[in-house]
């Protein structure tokens, strides 16, 4: 049985984008700080989510490969600009190796048909493999409840050990950001590391 979120007990004072009283520039990573985030070293939990929607090719990831995830929402205006970063991370990288996932957790948290999920990616710009977070059960138990963060629409690059490599704390990844190619060169790194894909 899953447990209920964190987020829920808060009084839902997490929001996709930023507390409630923060303002937008209080949520924005300074420069650097996603390489050294707390988490950075650390294994990231096997993940349970309630759904995987595959575009394409794209299957569920393969648990030894390097891999992205990316927190998201259908009515987050700071996932709407980081898609398109992210879709140029998985064209650019997924060929050699990297699995890049999409989780959706919906805003508030409730069932959403799978048909209006991969629609709200495609308008925001991502072709990719989904996963669907529905109650937000899997980001509050590796993040939200283990230490002080300001947003759910967040970043991980997990290497094919399951150690967490980079995190990115939100809202907002743009391509044009020195953390993406903090984010760029840690992708290289753990696909070194890993055996290449078959072609």
């Amino acid at each position: 049985m899953r447990r209920a979120p964190l987020f829920i007990a808060l009084g839902l004072a997490i929001a996709c984008d930023r507390r409630p009283d923060a303002s937008h520039a209080s949520v924005q990573p300074a420069v650097g700080s996603a390489a050294k985030h707390d988490l950075i070293g650390t294994p990231l939990p096997a993940l349970h989510f309630d759904a995987w929607l595959a575009t394409g090719a794209a299957t569920a990831p393969d648990s030894a490969a390097p891999t992205l995830y990316r927190w998201w929402t259908d009515s987050c205006a700071y996932c709407e600009a980081s898609l398109p970063a992210i879709e140029a991370l998985r064209v650019r990288f997924e060929p050699r190796g990297l699995r890049v996932v999409a989780v959706y957790h919906p805003k508030p948290p409730r069932d959403v048909a799978p048909t209006t999920i991969r629609e709200a990616a495609d308008r925001f710009g991502y072709h990719g493999l989904i996963a669907v977070d529905r109650d937000w059960s899997e980001l509050s138990r590796f993040y939200l409840s283990t230490g002080d963060r300001a947003a759910t629409s967040a970043s991980f690059l997990v290497d094919r050990a399951g150690i967490i490599r980079f995190v990115h704390p939100g809202p907002e990844i743009r391509a044009s950001d020195s953390a993406y190619a903090d984010l760029e060169r840690a992708i290289e790194s753990a696909l070194s590391l890993a055996p290449r894909a078959r072609g």
